[in-house]
């Protein structure tokens, strides 16, 4: 690591905000603290007027290092101080400015405005030569693009990104090759699916990653329950929620593992991982998981409120544009009406339901 000098010059504070920076892209918490306490104080004896591309290259490294700690207000805070510095031509700033935005943006699951900033980074790619740097940038606009259904703008992309982290990184590997299963899932390539993340397996055991082995579980249990082999996937739904209980995907382990049990009838299981989830989804203001669990909530007990709970979860599915999720209402509140004969109700939920089908499998099909 390096250290500062008690006054230090441009060039050391230059080579140690890459440090840090470095350490921050690769998820180095504890190295990352330890840098920034040292570069805290030292920035001090740097000025705007004399030392203009330190101070931008500080609050723009600050800012992703406050995102890396969870602390987006204050990330968006610092960035917004880094942009009212710059000017037209500062090209190389620029794309920072757009990436890092598109990951505070990302990081509350607003896509589609995430994705905006992304292709606005995308015009000042040039500035940067950092192969690695842009690797990194491209895998983040892969996994919007996943997010949002575009699974062949997805893949595109990641080809590229697989033969710089095949060099460089074999965490970052795993990372993509993750991302490239996903993909490949919602292509309904399943064996492409099962043999990546598998690969991705052998890496996150290597390095010990908990959180990049309880989502490779988490996957793993989809995948098997997308082709209806409930017994095979509640065993790695398990294994992610019982081994790796602190990953950052568990709620999405949990509700998956919720719906598995109760298809095999496991109904008292299946009650304590229900309840399970919508604790950790309400403590954690997660408003998406919010609005699953009410409705597989609703869909076992179906009480006065269904209909408006329904309504509300597909209103923010819209909002968020998730449309595999809006679908999944929109039949659910057909298949409602359908059983209380109002059949123009039913027939309008069916015609959405089809409507957004449809919009789903031509993301997904087209680049």
């Amino acid at each position: 690591m390096s250290i500062l000098k008690s006054n230090p010059t441009t060039l050391d504070m230059s080579e140690l905000l890459d440090e840090w920076h470095t350490s921050i892209r690769n998820y180095e918490v504890d190295s990352s603290d330890s840098l920034n306490k040292s570069i805290e104080h030292s920035i001090l004896s740097f000025s705007d007027t004399c030392h203009r591309d330190i101070i931008l290259t500080y609050l723009i490294v600050k800012a992703r290092y406050l995102l890396l700690k969870g602390n987006r207000k204050e990330s968006i805070k610092v960035l917004q101080e880094a942009r009212a510095k710059m000017v037209d031509s500062d090209e190389y700033y620029l794309f920072y400015y757009h990436f890092i935005e598109g990951m505070q943006l990302k990081d509350i699951r607003e896509y589609h405005n995430a994705l905006e900033q992304y292709k606005k980074a995308r015009v000042y790619e040039s500035a940067v030569d950092d192969s690695f740097e842009l690797a990194d940038f491209q895998y983040k606009l892969a996994t919007i693009y996943w997010q949002l259904d575009y699974c062949h703008s997805s893949l595109e992309l990641l080809k590229q990104v697989y033969e710089v982290y095949e060099e460089y990184s074999e965490i970052k590997l795993a990372d993509c090759l993750l991302l490239m299963g996903l993909n490949n899932a919602d292509l309904g390539l399943f064996n492409d699916a099962e043999e990546k993340y598998h690969s991705a397996l052998i890496y996150a055991n290597e390095h010990n990653d908990i959180d990049l082995i309880g989502s490779l579980y988490l996957n793993l249990g989809l995948l098997y329950s997308q082709q209806g082999m409930s017994p095979e996937a509640i065993t790695y739904l398990e294994k992610s929620v019982k081994e790796h209980p602190e990953h950052k995907e568990v709620i999405k382990s949990l509700y998956r593992l919720t719906k598995e049990l109760y298809i095999c009838d496991k109904i008292e299981e299946a009650k304590e991982y229900l309840d399970s989830g919508t604790q950790l989804a309400a403590r954690t203001n997660d408003t998406e998981y919010i609005h699953k669990f009410s409705i597989l909530t609703e869909s076992k007990v179906q009480s006065d409120n269904f209909e408006t709970k329904l309504q509300l979860a597909a209103d923010y599915f819209s909002s968020t544009q998730k449309l595999d999720l809006l679908v999944e209402c929109y039949e659910m509140l057909g298949n409602y009406h359908q059983k209380k004969n109002d059949l123009t109700k039913a027939t309008e939920y069916f015609r959405l339901t089809i409507e957004n089908f449809k919009a789903l499998n031509n993301r997904r099909v087209n680049i």
